[in-house]
């Protein structure tokens, strides 16, 4: 293995290494699902990640020039919405717990099927008519369930969420943002090697507020254009990222126009006519633009409680009552574990014409099961430029019991002998990531007696 790991570049190198990792310590077990975020480099899944957040208000937009939805794992083709293979997608995002989303595969017409395990990495993303590729997920499985009955197999996969446990805060002076890495690591018991082709200058002051060690190191890596690997021999790799996220747009200020000719100016910039279904008059705004057009041109027109979406050629505006209802603070309600925020599902229909809703729980009605019925739910209906199929029933474990063993497992694991500073660190990943962890052991169906065998 070593001497295979040696060939070719450093990044395929470490890879190799952390490929060939054995799960031999009980911290391993209870991170395997999500190592890669620490194991592997990060900084392309992370980007892709960022989009989560605007799903939503994204297949408004694309609702009609979406063109098909692609699944890969590891960088590897699972299936598509067109060929059949991805059957439903649905997106949640809670108050505590997670991100996530489920996908539903048709095992005769998915590709790799034997890659789908618990850890890989899920990647979706869909493709507009003009060919452009937007991302919308990146993150872990945690959850492969087959089902030989229905030829069906339903991946959950996550994207992990930080707690607030072991945050602290520091001041380093006069240090290269590689010199501040390597002072972390040690602070930690732990050594780093360096892969870098180029110096980096030193910064008068480098602040770290209120931030546990590993979200701190990442998130400095990535202001340094750098990757932070945690190698099989417990020491951190530093190197050069080979991925850069694209640059965000110029800004521009829009001076004394109504949203509406907003609109008119960026679908013309585009080669779109705009067809405008609007009964009411808008007053002229002075806005900046920071975001790209298509963020904007969402800013503007929800923010007007009205809808904009592409069509083969043209901008539509309309006042369809999508975004005139949004929904209140979020509150976990007393004796709940988490609060379901928004479900965004994309699937076909019996029709062929396609169809975006959304629609804005009544709170009362949340209350009554808060982790299951979201505050707002988004469905994309494909008709039958995908196939038709309903939600997978995903049932979660007792909230109290999974915190109580995961709680348990942490006390057996700082009593244990042979104790390293790997150990350490990574029982330190386990306490950061407590909503994550918690959440993926509810998804399990054996979530309690798999965290209740651990370090026995």
């Amino acid at each position: 293995m070593r001497a295979r790991c040696r060939a070719g570049r450093v990044l395929a190198a470490l890879l190799c290494v952390a490929s060939g990792t054995a799960l031999a310590a009980p911290e391993d077990q209870l991170l395997a699902e999500f190592a890669g975020e620490f194991r592997e480099p990060q900084r392309r899944c992370a980007w892709a990640a960022g989009h989560f957040d605007s799903i939503e208000r994204r297949l408004s937009l694309y609702r009609e020039e979406l063109s098909t939805i692609r699944v890969t794992v590891d960088g590897v083709m699972v299936g598509d919405s067109a060929s059949g293979a991805v059957q439903l997608l649905a997106f949640e995002s809670r108050l505590v717990g997670p991100a996530s989303v489920a996908i539903t595969l048709d095992q005769r017409r998915a590709n790799a099927l034997d890659r789908l395990k618990p850890g890989r990495r899920i990647d979706i993303s869909f493709t507009d008519r003009a060919g452009r590729t937007h991302a919308m997920f990146c993150g872990p499985a945690a959850i492969v369930q087959a089902d030989a009955a229905t030829l069906r197999t339903v991946v959950v996969a996550l994207i992990p969420r930080l707690g607030k446990e072991l945050r602290s805060s520091a001041k380093f002076l006069n240090q290269t943002c590689v010199q501040t890495l390597v002072q972390v690591a040690a602070d930690a018991g732990l050594g780093a090697d360096q892969y870098l082709q180029r110096s980096r200058k030193a910064v008068a002051e480098t602040v770290r507020d209120s931030q546990a060690t590993w979200p701190f190191m990442r998130q400095l890596a990535w202001q340094c254009g750098l990757e932070l690997v945690l190698k099989s021999d417990g020491r951190f790799a530093i190197t050069e990222a080979n991925f850069a996220a694209p640059s965000a747009p110029a800004a521009r200020s829009w001076t004394q126009l109504s949203w509406v000719d907003i609109a008119r100016q960026l679908a013309s910039n585009q080669g779109r006519t705009t067809e405008a279904r609007l009964t009411s008059a808008y007053p002229r705004i002075t806005v900046a633009q920071t975001v790209d057009d298509d963020a904007f041109l969402l800013d503007v027109s929800i923010a007007a409680r009205a809808s904009a979406w592409y069509m083969p050629g043209k901008l539509l505006l309309a006042e369809d009552g999508l975004w005139s209802t949004m929904p209140p603070a979020p509150v976990l309600p007393s004796g709940a574990s988490d609060l379901l925020l928004k479900r965004v599902v994309v699937t076909g229909s019996a029709g062929s014409q396609r169809s975006f809703t959304r629609r804005v729980a009544d709170a009362r009605i949340q209350s009554q099961d808060p982790e299951r019925i979201p505050a707002v739910e988004a469905a994309l209906l494909l008709g039958s430029d995908m196939p038709a199929a309903t939600l997978p029933a995903m049932p979660l474990a007792d909230g109290a019991r999974i915190a109580s063993a995961l709680d348990a497992v942490l006390v057996r694991l700082d009593g244990q002998a042979g104790d390293t500073a790997e150990r350490r660190f990574l029982r330190d990943l386990v306490r950061v990531h407590r909503p994550t962890l918690h959440h993926l052991y509810r998804l399990r169906p054996d979530g309690a007696p798999a965290l209740e065998a651990i370090g026995r």
